[in-house]
């Protein structure tokens, strides 16, 4: 013989604990979060393949300034935030970024051309895509030490 539960209260007819109508409720609310959370979600995944992808569209050409972060050198889907330091003009992508190229801590406002090895000034630069690395930029002297630089990683 089974032994009865004594905490265990029968109940009669319908759950006493949620009536038909708070049911309905609780589910439209559960839809509708399960919603915002899906939405949410796919806007996250498009943002990513937006940023994986900003560096395609500038293959064999040369990358406007206001698409680098001229700290990092990393590419970026949109526009960023223009600095204007004795009269050049600098793209940084946050503050921090935006810092360091208005004190030029770290001489971040120049970089060395990869083929003549020449100090450059950011601003003046033609920034072309790493071809080792296409998700960074590369800074060159001119359109003419790019091209040489590609014949030389190329091994023409």
């Amino acid at each position: 013989m089974k032994k009865r539960n004594p905490y265990r209260k029968k109940f009669k007819g319908p759950n006493p604990f949620w009536s038909g109508s708070e049911k309905k409720t609780l589910i439209a609310i559960g839809l509708i979060l399960a919603a915002i959370i899906i939405i949410f979600y796919s806007q996250l995944i498009g943002l990513r393949i937006d940023k994986e992808n900003a560096y395609k569209a500038f293959i064999g050409k040369e990358i406007p300034d206001s698409m680098v972060c001229m700290v990092s050198g990393e590419v970026k889907n949109k526009a960023i935030k223009p600095i204007f330091v004795n009269g050049k003009t600098y793209w940084g992508c946050c503050n921090m970024c935006i810092a360091k190229l208005t004190n030029n801590t770290g001489n971040v406002q120049f970089a060395l051309d990869p083929l003549t090895k020449k100090q450059i000034n950011k601003s003046d630069a033609v920034i072309r895509l790493n071809p080792k690395y296409q998700r960074q930029a590369l800074f060159f002297e001119s359109n003419k030490t790019y091209h040489q630089y590609i014949q030389l990683i190329n091994g023409n």
